[in-house]
């Protein structure tokens, strides 16, 4: 069964999942193309939202973008819809690929919710890392997309690497280290709503990634590439993160930025604000949580004029995520709610 709203993830009531060709097959091939995509005011959840991003940039349309959105009629609800007109240039050559740079680990959650780390009975191991979560859901979605990163000699990064294959997701790119261990986080969300996290690093096998160790093929091959900011706390992981930028940038790709705001991992607030803020003009697109929002600003997450003092003039897309209530988003001539 086909859905009619194209261009949302998940649908209420219809709940069916479009896939990316879903998207991509109403974009006329050749160098200029247009799209008319129907797509929500709202999204349903954050998580939805994170890769609804990158679903809508799906890079055989999105390499280039030269025109922007121009929106007709009004969205009121999550249930209501705005059209818009998106006229791409593609970059002759370029393919697909989706290439997700950054951490992959191990999260550990209590067999029980709602309980504080200290008294959880047990834990149960899942495979974790925002960057490889990114690359997983593209392909789900009929996507193709890589993850480069650097995981311990260890079972632990074996099996996460066996986890990425059977989701489709390429790991060419993927180092292990011998000297090092994967990265480890236990995280729970408590009975008041919040989360709590502890991680084991010290160091960890991605905070080594190394520029040497960077598959330089594969950066130069995608269309988009997805990182966060937890590889810009330590060196070597922090060069190499800004080498991959640089490859892909200059191979032509799209750059996608989720922050992705750790703080326990960072030496102090102040460090994070900065090095957060350290490459945050050199993204095409941007995705961003409330909370973050909040962190970055000090203003309101809900209050438009605030969130577009993050909107750089060579952003194409900001989305600001807003847990369960799905997100808003921004681009040089509209937003969610103009």
């Amino acid at each position: 069964m086909a859905c009619s709203c194209v261009g949302r993830l998940f649908c209420n009531p219809c709940n069916v999942q479009p896939s990316f060709r879903t998207v991509s097959n109403m974009v006329s091939s050749g160098f200029t193309s247009q799209l008319r995509l129907i797509s929500p005011m709202k999204l349903p959840s954050a998580s939805s939202s994170a890769l609804f991003s990158l679903a809508l940039l799906k890079s055989s349309f999105l390499p280039l973008i030269t025109a922007n959105f121009s929106a007709q009629g009004v969205g009121i609800s999550v249930s209501s819809f705005k059209v818009h007109q998106i006229t791409v240039q593609v970059k002759p050559g370029r393919n697909d690929l989706v290439v997700c740079f950054g951490e992959l680990l191990i999260d550990f959650v209590p067999t029980v919710g709602g309980v504080p780390l200290a008294d959880a009975p047990a834990f149960k191991k899942a495979p974790g890392g925002a960057p490889a979560n990114v690359a997983c859901g593209i392909a789900k979605l009929g996507g193709n997309s890589a993850f480069v990163g650097k995981v311990g000699d260890d079972e632990f990064g074996y099996m996460l690497c066996d986890v990425l294959k059977d989701n489709k997701v390429e790991t060419k790119g993927i180092r292990f280290d011998s000297q090092a261990r994967t990265a480890l986080a236990f995280v729970t969300l408590r009975e008041d709503g919040e989360r709590e996290f502890m991680f084991y690093r010290n160091p960890s096998a991605d905070m080594l990634f190394e520029v040497h160790e960077l598959d330089t093929d594969l950066l130069k091959q995608a269309s988009i590439l997805h990182y966060g900011s937890i590889s810009l706390i330590t060196e070597p992981s922090r060069s190499t993160h800004l080498e991959a930028m640089r490859i892909a940038k200059e191979a032509g790709a799209l750059l996608s930025y989720d922050p992705n705001l750790r703080l326990a991992l960072w030496p102090s607030a102040a460090a994070a604000k900065e090095g957060i803020k350290s490459i945050w003009e050199r993204a095409d697109i941007i995705k961003v949580s409330d909370e973050e929002v909040v962190f970055l600003t000090d203003g309101d997450p809900k209050d438009d004029q605030n969130n577009m003092k993050m909107f750089h003039p060579r952003c194409k897309l900001m989305l600001v995520t807003e847990g369960g209530e799905g997100c808003r988003y921004y681009t040089p001539v509209c937003s969610s709610s103009s």
